[in-house]
């Protein structure tokens, strides 16, 4: 049996949304950190990290580590030599009142192309 948390099941309907199967997508784990979702849109390979936070106020744009994305995408294409486009994207969900979800999505947080 697989369990998903609230903010993996809301960035797979936000991916789908966007044409991107992201049902049954792979994890990728390094030493630098993880990628929640590893999709493709096309030629590009999309990497994404979710998180779930608390809606307080005014919606405002994912916070990320750049370096800690860059490395992390670095990790993956020392791995994947195939790959020639690289996007990572940040996904939050933001868990609001009366049980309800919303996603904030930041694409193309970190970008390389060979």
């Amino acid at each position: 049996m697989n369990t998903y948390s609230i903010a993996h099941l809301a960035a797979i309907a936000y991916l789908n949304s966007k044409g991107l199967k992201a049902e049954g997508a792979c994890k990728y784990v390094c030493d630098e950190g993880t990628a929640d979702v590893v999709v493709k849109d096309g030629e590009v390979t999309v990497l994404v990290i979710v998180t779930a936070k608390r809606q307080r106020g005014e919606v405002k744009k994912p916070e990320f580590s750049y370096k800690r994305l860059q490395h992390i995408a670095m990790c993956f294409l020392v791995e994947h030599p195939e790959v020639d486009a690289l996007r990572f994207d940040v996904i939050e969900a933001l868990i609001g009142t009366g049980a309800t979800v919303s996603v904030n999505a930041l694409e193309g947080a970190y970008c390389w192309e060979r």
